[in-house]
């Protein structure tokens, strides 16, 4: 038995389950979580020491992800890049993985540091940073999926209806990564949140009358006055990016 190969597909499968470990749990588990805790004030432990630590193995794993499937491939990597010589089911995956690094290494961490604290910042430029990070780790959670396909059926060279059957899910997968990856999802239930909550509150000024004081010192009648008091978001898009970078981390 070859030792090289057996222990980079040991490290590549280790190394996987971490990466992709921590990528679902930063998005299905920390991100709600934050935002529970920021509502009771505990949110302060889970940034200054999980997230930290946490994105310290997330990154090195996807590196060692990536090394170790290079490794693996050997004199088939270049062939597995270009799409040749039976690799193009293993060769979709690994450029997806490509991708994913990439987005750790360039988008993710160098956004996270900031938001962290990690690295001086802005509150304008955490914001953005914010943004940023949180689209692109629901990107990585929407291109993992295709990945792991790829990875595994074109590691058992590409059988009987693998391609018709890789072409639908790349269809499904795709919509949804638009959809995720923009949070229109998540977007949607928030809007529709605000909206009722809008016309909830638009509907209690309307009824409640206004302290003759509060009206004399707006100059307009009580009904206008108290309408005129009303501030709401300028658009449920506005609101909802506010709402995603309050919650967003490295997912």
């Amino acid at each position: 038995m070859d030792y090289v190969p057996a222990l980079a597909r040991w490290l590549h499968f280790m190394a996987g389950v971490m990466w992709i470990g921590l990528l679902y749990y930063f998005n299905f588990v920390q991100v709600a979580a934050m935002k529970a805790a920021t509502a009771d004030g505990t949110a302060a432990g889970i940034g200054k020491h999980v997230a930290p630590r946490a994105l310290l193995y997330f990154r090195w794993a996807a590196v060692v992800t990536w090394l170790a499937g290079a490794a693996l491939l050997s004199d088939k990597f270049v062939d597995a890049f270009t799409l040749r010589h039976g690799m193009a089911g293993i060769g979709v995956g690994a450029w997806l993985g490509t991708i994913m690094l990439f987005n750790v290494w360039a988008l993710i961490w160098p956004n996270q540091q900031k938001i962290l604290g990690l690295k001086p910042a802005t509150d304008e430029e955490k914001n953005r940073a914010r943004r940023v990070a949180f689209l692109a780790s629901r990107t990585n959670v929407a291109l993992s999926m295709p990945m792991l396909f790829f990875m595994a059926g074109g590691s058992l060279g590409s059988p009987h209806g693998f391609w018709a059957t890789a072409g639908a899910v790349m269809v499904v997968v795709l919509i949804a990564a638009v959809g995720f990856a923009s949070g229109a999802l998540g977007g949607l239930f928030v809007r529709c949140d605000l909206t009722l909550s809008h016309h909830r509150a638009s509907a209690r000024a309307r009824a409640a009358p206004v302290p003759p004081a509060i009206a004399s010192r707006s100059g307009e009648p009580a009904a206008a006055g108290c309408r005129s008091a009303l501030r709401f978001p300028r658009s449920s898009r506005s609101c909802y990016r506010r709402s995603s970078a309050a919650t967003s981390l490295p997912s």
